[in-house]
This record gives C-alpha cells, sequence and structure tokens, in this order.
C-alpha cells in the first residue's frame, strides 16, 4: 500500500504480491491494493499478480490464487528484482501465461525462465505470518506480534509495450 501511496507504481507496472497464500496468512483478500489502483488515474494499466485471493470487485490485470503458492515452493515466491515478466492473456480463448523471460539486461526464452525459476531459492524476505497458529488445535492468536513477517512485495516496470514484459523492482513487504 505504501508504494501505491507513495507514488512509486505506474503505468505499465505489475505488483507481485506473494506469501499471503494459506500458508503466509491464511488467504487473505486483497482488496485494499486493487481497490487503491481502481482509484489511481493509470490503475487499469497496472496488473496483479498474487498467490492471495481476490473479491469481486477487482478489475484491471488481477491474477490470483497462483499455485503452487510462494511458501509452498512455487515460482511467484522465487521472482526476484530486476525479473523480466511477461503476461499474455488471449481474452478470446480465455488463456493465457505469466512468464519469467529475462534478468536484468539478459533475456531468455520462458523454457528457459522455467528452468531458471525452478533452480532458485525462495525470496530471502518471503516468511509466513508469525501470528497465525500452526495447527488447527493451537487455535487463532490472541495476542499477536505488532510487527509480524508480512508478504513480500514488488513491482515490475514495463520494458517494452504490449508485449508486457516487466522488470522486477522490490517494495519493502512492511509497506
Amino acid at each position: 500500500m505504501a508504494a501505491i501511496k507513495e507514488g512509486r507504481i505506474r503505468a505499465g507496472d505489475v505488483l507481485v504480491l506473494t506469501g499471503v497464500g494459506p500458508r503466509g496468512t491464511g488467504m487473505e483478500e486483497t482488496y485494499q491494493v486493487t481497490a487503491a489502483l481502481k482509484h489511481l488515474p493509470f490503475g487499469q494499466q497496472v496488473a496483479l499478480l498474487t498467490d492471495a485471493r481476490f473479491s469481486g470487485v477487482s478489475t484491471g490485470a488481477c491474477i490470483g490464487h497462483i499455485g503452487p503458492e510462494g511458501l509452498a515452493g512455487g515460482p511467484i515466491g522465487k521472482v526476484l528484482d530486476g525479473d523480466v515478466i511477461r503476461i499474455e492473456i488471449d481474452r478470446l480463448r480465455l488463456e493465457g501465461t505469466v512468464d519469467l523471460v529475462g534478468e536484468g539486461e539478459r533475456r531468455f526464452t520462458p523454457v528457459e525462465g522455467e528452468r531458471i525459476l525452478a533452480a532458485r531459492a525462495p525470496r530471502p524476505d518471503l516468511a509466513p505470518n508469525a501470528a497465525l497458529p500452526t495447527t488447527p488445535a493451537s487455535g487463532p492468536p490472541c495476542n499477536p506480534p505488532a510487527a509480524a513477517p508480512g508478504p513480500a512485495v514488488f513491482t515490475t516496470p514495463t520494458k517494452s509495450s504490449p508485449s508486457s514484459k516487466r522488470s522486477a523492482k522490490s517494495v519493502n513487504s512492511a509497506d
């Protein structure tokens, strides 16, 4: 949210919100983020990728429920600063792909990107919310920590026009 409030999000960016699936924060709703984007003059030109869920009022390119989630070793939890992401959506066939196609200035095929992500360790800032119970028997926390680790959040600015290739840039998850 801080990245949006501070004006660090621009048209063509992709926000990647990871660590907010069931293992991270209990599959929270991302309405605050999508509502804030909706009120930006260029909000329709910002995409959101997440392992969390959306409400029925989300607009724009919101791709959620990405699995396996980041904390389960899924690729979304391995995307790093400087990575170039390509999003292709076929609105007629209702099909799409999200591919890693570069690191910094280096470009490669989606197949090579898949191999690179498979070999990577998860982001070092990716951690479950410490306030969540570890088992159903332990129940909900009564006194959650004041500063529990949150999801990893970063933006990916556009590197080219309609092809939707984007380069990752981190935003602190505490934002």
